[in-house]
């Protein structure tokens, strides 16, 4: 990323403008800038949009957008702690739900078992 170089004096340049304020270090802003990339549409509406700031660098871990969206959504609507979304990633989660065997579709439970999207 040939924005590295940027940082240092930028980091330092948000720490004089806004005195007392955190989250202006180098490797912060990377992750700003990252996260930038990967949603360049405004993103209000979007559950990336609520995420806490801890939660962001840990998408920074998934390569596929809809992959990265699926987390954003699980992680908000479910409550996930920090912890729970980086075992998540760490086990693709998204790519085994709905893959395990069952017999719900020949049980009384078929009719009221949740979908889950498809990855």
């Amino acid at each position: 990323m040939g924005h590295a170089r940027h940082r240092p004096p930028l980091a330092a340049d948000l720490r004089t403008e806004f005195p007392g304020r955190r989250g202006f270090a180098p490797r912060s802003l990377g992750y700003m800038r990252s996260f930038a990339d990967a949603y360049p549409k405004e993103i209000l509406q979007q559950a990336v949009a609520q995420f806490p700031g801890g939660h962001l660098t840990l998408l920074d871990r998934v390569p596929d957008q809809r992959a990265r969206d699926w987390y954003a959504a699980q992680a908000l609507g479910h409550g996930l702690s920090r912890n729970v979304l980086i075992h998540h990633i760490s086990t693709e989660r998204h790519s085994r739900l709905g893959k395990a065997p069952n017999n719900f579709a020949s049980s009384s439970l078929g009719a009221s078992t949740p979908t889950w999207p498809a990855s």
